[in-house]
């Protein structure tokens, strides 16, 4: 099991590295505008079936199929999330992307409302068989698929809705924000099955408190502290 993790993060590592300079990645990537589902959406069934929630990094997309994992980079700031395809649209010309408000706001997106983005489907496990099955309720790992326990101060980041766009989310954390602790929990069972992702083995409460405040002031605003403030 381990063996078969650490080929995973290897594989997402050489695709997050190199997907701008390979052919076949860029016939698929498509660059135009993205807007936001405002907040009065919130809790509304979306085309898939799925219920919108704005604090998880969804997006509706015309033709992708749902479930789809997508990076998403704002052009201006650089500033990139994976997103996973629960729902349709948008329906405005030159728009090509809807996304939930925690995505827009891990962009920068949030105030402006519409950003200049280049997306790119992220498939290089979809001829993998990674399942939920992988994980049981309770597990917790790590981007290498090591299994771990939580310790010294916990953050809690965000929720995917399965296994791979956890493991997306929490990759992209880890290059991106060079955060070496960031866990995958499984909670729940069956369909009810979450994935959070946590920041955790932070030894001291200081650090900690300024490492929510900057991950907060980066997008993740509705990060849970494991600890009293």
């Amino acid at each position: 099991m381990k063996f078969y993790f650490h080929i995973l993060f290897f594989s997402l590592l050489i695709s997050f590295v190199g997907c701008t300079e390979r052919k076949r990645n860029a016939l698929a990537q498509q660059s135009g505008k993205a807007s936001y589902y405002g907040d009065e959406f919130h809790g509304d069934t979306t085309a898939s079936g799925d219920i919108y929630d704005q604090n998880e990094f969804t997006a509706a997309h015309r033709t992708l199929p749902f479930g789809t994992s997508v990076l998403v980079v704002n052009e201006k700031n650089k500033k990139q999330v994976v997103v996973s395809i629960n729902d349709r649209g948008p329906y405005r010309k030159k728009r090509i992307i809807d996304l939930s408000v925690a995505a827009a706001m891990k962009i920068g997106m949030y105030e402006g409302g519409i950003a200049l983005v280049k997306i790119l489907p992220m498939h290089i496990l979809e001829e993998t068989t990674l399942d939920d099955s992988l994980m049981k309720d309770g597990d917790i790992r790590d981007c290498f698929g090591n299994e771990k326990k939580l310790s010294g101060h916990s953050i809690r980041l965000c929720q995917a809705e399965n296994i791979r766009h956890a493991f997306y989310l929490a990759s992209t954390i880890v290059l991106d924000d060079g955060i070496d602790s960031v866990y995958i929990k499984a909670a729940g069972k069956g369909r009810n099955r979450k994935y959070q992702l946590l920041v955790s083995a932070v030894r001291k409460k200081k650090d900690a408190v300024k490492l929510f405040n900057e991950l907060r002031s980066e997008g993740f605003i509705y990060a849970k502290p494991l600890f009293t403030l």
